[in-house]
C-alpha cells in the first residue's frame, strides 16, 4: 500500500516544507510523514457513509451529502453527480470534501450542478487531470482546490463565484486559458503562482483585492489588465512574470509592495497611477529592460533605493506638466538622468497597441494621443478609434509632443477624427516625407512639424483655419502645400520655413490666397479642382470620391490603378470602391487619368 501510494503524498510533505516551515526535514522523516498522512487519509476514507457509482460520500443532512475521500486513489474520468440514491433515499450532492480526490489519477472531472463548495485541496496533487467542468451553481472555491494539476490546460469559472482563495491554481503548470466571471471580487495569495503556460487572463474591473503572490512566475504572460477599484498592489504579486512588456497600474491604486514586479525582465514601459504615494523594496528589481516610466502623480512617490534596479542609467522618466522640480529635489527620483514634462489627464492614461492615450476630461467619448512608445516601426497609422479598459474612445485630438523626435517614421496616417494636432506633435520627424492633415482638422498648433527635413510634401485639409507660428520651420525640403480650405488658413510670417514652395488651393480661389497677407508671399501659387468629377474622351466613365472613397461609375471590367502623387500604386485591380486615407490620388481607368482628393 505505501510503495504504490508514497510518491504523491511525499510531494505534499516536500510542498509544506517550502511553502510553510523553514526547516531540514531527512529524508527518513519525509518518509515517516508520509506514511502518517497515510494512515490519518485511509481512517477518514473508510469513514465514508456510502458509496455509489464508484465515488464516496457523506451524508451531510437529511437531503445533502459531500463527496469524500475514497479507500482506494480515484482514477480515470469521473462525473460528479448532482443526485445520488442510497437506501431508497434520494440526496444532492452539495460540496466536495478536502482532500476528496487528492493525489489521485483522474484524467478528467465534471461536477453536477448542485455542488455549490469545492473544499480545500480537494484536487491538489491531481497530476494527469487535464479536464475540469464546474458546477454552475458554484460558490466556493476553497484554498489549493486544484493546485498542483500540472496537465490542466482550461478553466472556466462559473459567475456564481466571487472569490478564488488562496493557491487555488497555483502549479497548474500548463494552465493556459483562465475565463474569470465578472462577479468575482478577489483573487487569494498566491492563487495562480507558478502558472508558467499562463499568456492572458481576463481581469474583470469587479475586482477588489488580489492577493500575494497571486500571478507570481507566471513566466509567459504578456499582459494584464489591473482593475481600476484595486487599491494596494501586494507583494510579490507579479514576481518573476519575464514577459510582461507595458504595465499599466491604474489612478486607483495607492501602494506598490515589496517585490512586486521584481525580477519583470521584459518590462519596456511602465504607467504609474496619480495616486500612488509609495512603491516598496525591490519592487521592481531586476527589470533592468525598462526604458521608460510615465508618474502621472504630480508629488512624487515615495521610493527606496533598491526600488528600481539601475534606475539611474536606462529608463526616460515622464512627469506631470509643473511637477518637475519637486521629483529633481526628491529623493531617489532625482537620480533619473533623462526626464521629460507631459500634460497628464486626471481622467485616466492607458495603452493601446503602442501608443498611449489620455482620456478627455470633457467628453467621456474622446482620447487623445499622449505619446508613441519607443519603436522601430516606419509606417504608423493612428486609429480613429483606441480601446483602453474596456472602453472605446475616438481619437480626437494628437498631444504635445506626441511623437516629437520620432525620427524613423517615414509613413504617418493621421485619422478623418482628429481634430486638433498639439504644439511639437511631429517635431524633428525627419523621416516623413509626406503628411496629409485630414478634414476633421481644425487647428494646427505651433511647431507641429517644425524640423521635418524630409517632409516634400504637405496637404491640409478643408477645414483646417489656423495654422501655428513655425509649425512647419525647418522643413527646408518642403517643395509642394495642397492646401484644401476655400478660406485661407490663418498663418503667421514664420509659419513656413520659406516661401518657395508651389502652392496649390481651389479652383477658384486663387485670388483669395493672393490677397491674403501671408499666404501671397509664396512665389508660385496654382489653382486644382480637388475631388472634382472627371470624364474620358468616352463620356462614360466617372470617377468621384463619396464619404471617404474613390467611387468608379461607367467601367465594367476595365482595370482600376490608384496612385499616390509620388507615383506609387496603392491599388491595382477591377474593384469600383476604393477606401485609401485622406489624401490627392492619381486614378487610371481605360488608359485616362483621373485627379481626386480625399
Amino acid at each position: 500500500m505505501f510503495v504504490h501510494n508514497e510518491e504523491p503524498y511525499l510531494c505534499y510533505i516536500n510542498y509544506l516544507q517550502k511553502k510553510f516551515l523553514n526547516i531540514k526535514i531527512s529524508k527518513n522523516m519525509k518518509r515517516t510523514l508520509c506514511i502518517l498522512f497515510l494512515l490519518m487519509v485511509s481512517i477518514s476514507a473508510v469513514a465514508a457513509d456510502f458509496y455509489s457509482g464508484g465515488i464516496a460520500y457523506d451524508i451531510t443532512t437529511e437531503e445533502t451529502v459531500e463527496v469524500v475521500k475514497s479507500s482506494k486513489l480515484y482514477s480515470g474520468d469521473i462525473v460528479v453527480p448532482s443526485t445520488v440514491r442510497h437506501q431508497s433515499k434520494t440526496y444532492s450532492v452539495t460540496s466536495i470534501d478536502t482532500l476528496a480526490f487528492a493525489y489521485s489519477y483522474l484524467t478528467s472531472v465534471i461536477i453536477g450542478d448542485s455542488v455549490t463548495r469545492i473544499e480545500s485541496h480537494a484536487f491538489m496533487d491531481c497530476y494527469n487531470l487535464k479536464s475540469v467542468v464546474l458546477s454552475n451553481t458554484l460558490t466556493h472555491l476553497e484554498s489549493y482546490a486544484f493546485s498542483g494539476c500540472h496537465e490542466l490546460k482550461k478553466i472556466e469559472i462559473p459567475n456564481t463565484v466571487n472569490a478564488i482563495e488562496d493557491g487555488v491554481f497555483s502549479y497548474c503548470e500548463k494552465l493556459a486559458s483562465v475565463v474569470l466571471p465578472e462577479s468575482l471580487e478577489s483573487i487569494g495569495n498566491n492563487a495562480f503562482e507558478g502558472c508558467y503556460s499562463l499568456s492572458s487572463i481576463n481581469i474583470s474591473n469587479t475586482i477588489k483585492t488580489i492577493g500575494k503572490g497571486a500571478f507570481e512566475a507566471c513566466g509567459c504572460l504578456t499582459s494584464f489588465k489591473i482593475p481600476n477599484k484595486l487599491k494596494r498592489i501586494e507583494d510579490n504579486m507579479f514576481s518573476g512574470c519575464s514577459n510582461l512588456k507595458i504595465l499599466t497600474i491604474p489612478n486607483s491604486v495607492e501602494t506598490i509592495g515589496n517585490d512586486a514586479f521584481s525580477d519583470c525582465n521584459n518590462l519596456v514601459t511602465l504607467i504609474i497611477g496619480n495616486s500612488v504615494t509609495s512603491i516598496g523594496e525591490r519592487a521592481f528589481q531586476n527589470c533592468y529592460r525598462i526604458e521608460e516610466i510615465y508618474s502621472l502623480n504630480p508629488v512624487p512617490p515615495m521610493i527606496c533605493s533598491n526600488s528600481f534596479t539601475t534606475y539611474f542609467d536606462c529608463p526616460d522618466l515622464y512627469v506631470s506638466n509643473g511637477s518637475m522640480n519637486m521629483y529633481k529635489r526628491t529623493q531617489h527620483w532625482s537620480i533619473f538622468k533623462q526626464k521629460f514634462e507631459l500634460e497628464f489627464s486626471n481622467s485616466g492614461v492607458f495603452e493601446s497597441n503602442g501608443l498611449i492615450y489620455n482620456i478627455s476630461e470633457t467628453n467621456a467619448n474622446e482620447a487623445s494621443v499622449l505619446r508613441l512608445l519607443k519603436s522601430e516601426e516606419t509606417d504608423l497609422v493612428i486609429p480613429e478609434h483606441a480601446v483602453g479598459d474596456s472602453e472605446t474612445y475616438n481619437v480626437t485630438y494628437i498631444s504635445a509632443k506626441a511623437f516629437m523626435d520620432c525620427e524613423n517614421i517615414i509613413k504617418m496616417e493621421i485619422p478623418n477624427t482628429v481634430k486638433s494636432i498639439g504644439d511639437r506633435a511631429f517635431y524633428g520627424c525627419k523621416g516623413l516625407t509626406s503628411i496629409t492633415i485630414p478634414n476633421s482638422v481644425v487647428t494646427i498648433d505651433h511647431n507641429a512639424f517644425r524640423d521635418c527635413a524630409g517632409l516634400v510634401s504637405v496637404t491640409i485639409g478643408n477645414s483646417v483655419t489656423s495654422i501655428g507660428t513655425r509649425a512647419f520651420k525647418g522643413c527646408s525640403n518642403l517643395k509642394t502645400i495642397y492646401s484644401l480650405n476655400v478660406v485661407p488658413p490663418e498663418i503667421y510670417l514664420y509659419t513656413f520655413d520659406s516661401f518657395t514652395a508651389d502652392l496649390i488651393v481651389p479652383s477658384g480661389y486663387l485670388e483669395t490666397y493672393k490677397d491674403n497677407i501671408y499666404w501671397k508671399l509664396f512665389i508660385s501659387i496654382y489653382e486644382d479642382n480637388f475631388g472634382s468629377v472627371e470624364w474620358n474622351d468616352a463620356g462614360h466613365i466617372r470617377v468621384k470620391t463619396h464619404d471617404g472613397d474613390i467611387e468608379i461609375s461607367g467601367a465594367q471590367e476595365e482595370r482600376v490603378e490608384v496612385y499616390n502623387l509620388k507615383g506609387q500604386c496603392l491599388y491595382s485591380g477591377k474593384e469600383k470602391k476604393i477606401h485609401l486615407g485622406c489624401g490627392i490620388y492619381i486614378v487610371n481607368v481605360a488608359g485616362t487619368m483621373h485627379k481626386v482628393s480625399l
